[in-house]
């Protein structure tokens, strides 16, 4: 599975993979309603939570492809394992992108107040 440092499609096409579904949206529309606690960033959390969720599919599915080329068994605990040690070190890469992602990114905001009729 793993060759030295490398994992089947290597870490660093993984990461860059990451990179690009992360800032895949680099303008943001936050709503704001009167009738919620106004939380900032609200918008940028929901697309960094919804890229993570997409992260470890990448993730996963890199592990059964690797494994289904080469014709290999993989059993559950071993892609368990490895699932989180890759996870780790990809995460462990991003975490700096990730900080950097919520000054680049351009947050549009739309009021809506109670006397608004649509």
């Amino acid at each position: 599975m793993r060759e030295g440092n490398r994992i089947m499609n290597s870490d660093s096409e993984l990461f860059k993979s990451c990179l690009e579904i992360l800032h895949c949206r680099m303008e943001l529309t936050q709503y704001v309603y009167p009738f919620e606690l106004y939380e900032e960033d609200k918008v940028i959390k929901e697309h960094i939570s919804k890229c993570k969720k997409i992260f470890k599919q990448i993730i996963a599915g890199s592990i059964l492809d690797a494994f289904t080329k080469r014709k290999q068994i993989l059993s559950a605990a071993d892609h368990k394992f490895l699932y989180k040690k890759i996870k780790k070190d990809i995460y462990s890469l991003l975490e700096l992108h990730i900080k950097n992602y919520y000054e680049d990114v351009v947050v549009k905001y739309v009021y809506f107040n109670a006397s608004n009729k649509s």
